[in-house]
């Protein structure tokens, strides 16, 4: 008996070894995968790119099916073009060859900058006058940014969205709540990952390429922070964002 024990607890560390390592293939397996993709796809979209504004500048021969075609063109590649540039701002972010560029900022004004750039009249904030911390200011206002258009895009479009920026336990803390259709309870966990969307995302023809929510969480940690979700009820979602103060605060 105790050498069954023992023999059954060396095959579950033996297995739970084979899981961590083929976790780590799979993850390289994906970062060579988009490195490459990315580096591929970028210079014959440029060139795609190119010429179909060549021949929209010359289109007025054309006729009107023609330079619908040509719209069409220059109008998805424009969106293939983004997600590339996106998937190669992440692998950056993530690998460390981005540099961020941090000095001493206001996160009170970014955020304010942030919802007066929306131009949504149902968004409410609860902001402090001033609050300090060391960041990049174009990669902390590209977050705000990126997660306040979220909540505007999975909400009604009379929802109200609250925006709340304080200092708890140490740490600036920022959250972004809607009344959106939410996050399913089951997938929580993935939310974070590289090309998530959810399900009922999908079933209501909502675009989007499932980047936004990860760049974000890369440009956080990159600052030492946290990005998290929780639901609102009754129905939304609750974006946390969490970064450290200041040494001499």
């Amino acid at each position: 008996m105790l050498l069954d024990g023992v023999a059954a607890q060396i095959g579950v560390h033996v297995a739970l070894r084979r899981s961590e390592q083929l976790t780590r293939q799979l993850t390289r397996a994906q970062d060579d995968f988009i490195d490459l993709v990315g580096h591929e796809l970028r210079t014959p979209l440029t060139s795609i790119a190119a010429n179909a504004s060549l021949l929209a500048d010359e289109s007025s021969d054309l006729s009107a099916d023609h330079q619908h075609m040509i719209e069409v063109v220059s109008r998805n590649t424009a969106v293939v073009q983004r997600i590339v540039d996106t998937l190669l701002d992440l692998a950056g972010l993530e690998s460390g060859h981005v540099s961020l560029r941090v000095e001493r900022i206001d996160l009170a004004r970014i955020v304010t900058d942030a919802v007066t750039a929306a131009g949504r009249r149902t968004i409410d904030t609860d902001l402090p006058g001033h609050l300090p911390v060391d960041g990049d200011p174009a990669r902390l206002r590209q977050v705000v940014d990126d997660l306040l258009a979220n909540a505007i895009i999975y909400s009604p479009p009379d929802g109200r969205i609250h925006i709340r920026l304080w200092v708890h336990d140490q740490l600036a803390e920022l959250s972004i709540a809607d009344h959106g259709i939410g996050i399913p309870d089951d997938e929580h966990e993935r939310a974070l990952d590289r090309f998530y969307r959810g399900s009922n995302v999908r079933h209501q023809g909502i675009s989007g390429s499932g980047l936004g929510m990860r760049l974000a969480h890369a440009i956080i940690r990159r600052h030492h922070g946290t990005v998290t979700l929780d639901d609102n009820a009754p129905t939304g979602t609750v974006v946390r964002v969490r970064l450290p103060l200041p040494p001499s605060r």
